[in-house]
């Protein structure tokens, strides 16, 4: 949808910070499902650095807060990173690459029970290994 690149540009230009679910929906299981590439996508087009956030224990905040108990939600906000170029003669590979970047990059901020798909994804592991 090019009007919200757009929109997304203008507000990132008046330093604006845009969130977005890159999965596109929530998981029924609270992990991980495998992201939609619009958003690696999107980064390409507006040329921005990325915060990666893991968030974690949201799942069961709304029945709790029905019995006036308050929920605890982990939030844990990553370093910024860009993302290379995509390349226009492997567009789809480029793009799924820099969507597992991005998922990964989010991934590495939860804990292991929630990084479903991308638990055993060899770029997470390695940024995992980087922390050690």
């Amino acid at each position: 949808d090019l009007q919200a690149i757009k929109t997304v540009r203008t507000y990132l230009k008046k330093g604006w910070l845009i969130g977005i679910a890159p999965e596109g929906t929530r998981s029924p299981t609270h992990a991980m499902i495998e992201a939609k590439p619009g958003v690696a996508f999107l980064a390409d087009k507006v040329d921005c650095p990325i915060v990666p956030v893991g968030i974690s224990g949201s799942e069961n905040s709304l029945k709790r807060m029905f019995t006036l108990q308050r929920p605890k939600i982990t939030v844990n906000v990553g370093e910024p990173f860009k993302l290379p170029p995509i390349d226009r003669k492997n567009h789809e590979a480029s793009l799924k690459r820099n969507t597992d970047e991005i998922m990964c990059q989010v991934a590495a901020l939860l804990p292991p029970q929630y990084r479903g798909v991308y638990a055993d994804h060899p770029r997470l592991i390695a940024l995992l290994n980087q922390r050690v």
